[in-house]
């Protein structure tokens, strides 16, 4: 993934912003479009990766015309709320049907997504951070493992 990319105001061919876009937009028509095929494949769930975030959503502006947000940190913790919310959303429209919607945070991952950062920050956060095996497994399993009960609202 090409972090540069993502730190400038790049827009894709249907002009979204490219991080917003690829963290948000993908995963967002994906999962949509998979609806009835989940349903008739019940039980089934959807698990979306995300991590914490309180940003606020500006709905006048969803895409940063605006706002012109130019951080890659802004944009990436923006395009994770838009995921919960996505996420807690679907999993209410979904009671009652068999398909289930949960996110998932799977804490500090070393990526390549951290190597454009300070490199005292770089340092840090691969100290602390896991291989990406480990969060991988624990995404495996709360996907298709059937022990794992999973509520309407998790």
């Amino acid at each position: 993934m090409n972090v540069a990319a993502f730190q400038k105001q790049e827009t894709n061919y249907k002009d979204w912003n490219i991080c917003l876009a690829t963290n948000h937009l993908g995963p967002f028509i994906l999962t949509n479009e998979l609806l009835d095929l989940l349903k008739a494949g019940k039980p089934s769930r959807v698990v979306t990766v995300s991590a914490p975030s309180t940003t606020k959503i500006n709905f006048d502006d969803i895409n940063g015309n605006k706002s012109f947000l130019q951080d890659f940190w802004e944009l990436l913790v923006l395009s994770k709320m838009m995921n919960i919310m996505f996420t807690y959303a679907l999993a209410r429209r979904l009671e009652g049907t068999s398909v289930t919607a949960s996110v998932f945070h799977p804490g500090l991952v070393k990526s390549n997504l951290t190597k454009d950062m300070p490199k005292l920050l770089y340092y840090i956060f691969k100290t602390v951070s896991s291989a990406p095996d480990k969060p991988a497994k624990m995404l495996c399993s709360l996907a298709i493992e059937r022990s794992m009960k999973l509520n309407e609202h998790s």
